[in-house]
């Protein structure tokens, strides 16, 4: 037997339906914020932020070292970056959905790259909204045999 809904067969739709969700990218990494000790200022800011405080992620493809580099920043100020050996994760990440990223642990007595650890993960939307491709119509369900 075949399902159609306004033409589609619903099982293939589906099936595809799952694929796409399956494929995206749910994400959750934690780290210290790299890079800390080179940028100018970056300490004093690390120094006022707080446990839960959300900060901005910004790619940087032209990076000279990290095609897939990608700046932390907290408020205008350039903290530091995700560390290499997850900025090829994130960055892919970041081209499919949101994410975000919050402040888990200060230790203003570490050392400058061990100051600040960070939680990046996917920020996960209202699945009531999700929109199953049918419109505002609704679904016509037909059954038809299978032949």
């Amino acid at each position: 037997m075949v399902i159609t809904v306004k033409g589609y067969d619903v099982i293939r739709y589906l099936i595809e339906l799952n694929k796409k969700e399956k494929s995206k990218m749910a994400i959750e990494r934690k780290f210290f914020i790299a890079g800390v000790q080179h940028r100018v200022g970056a300490v004093a800011t690390i120094k006022e932020l707080m446990e839960g405080d959300l900060i901005t992620l910004k790619p940087e493809p032209e990076n000279k070292y990290d095609s897939n580099a990608i700046a932390i920043y907290s408020g205008g100020d350039h903290i530091g970056y995700v560390p290499k050996k997850f900025s090829a994760e994130i960055s892919a990440a970041m081209e499919i959905e949101e994410l975000g990223c919050v402040v888990t642990l200060i230790n203003q007595d570490a050392k400058s790259w061990e100051m600040c650890q960070v939680e990046v993960r996917s920020v996960v939307e209202d699945k009531e909204e999700f929109d199953y491709g049918f419109g505002d119509e609704g679904m016509d369900i037909e059954e038809e045999e299978e032949k």
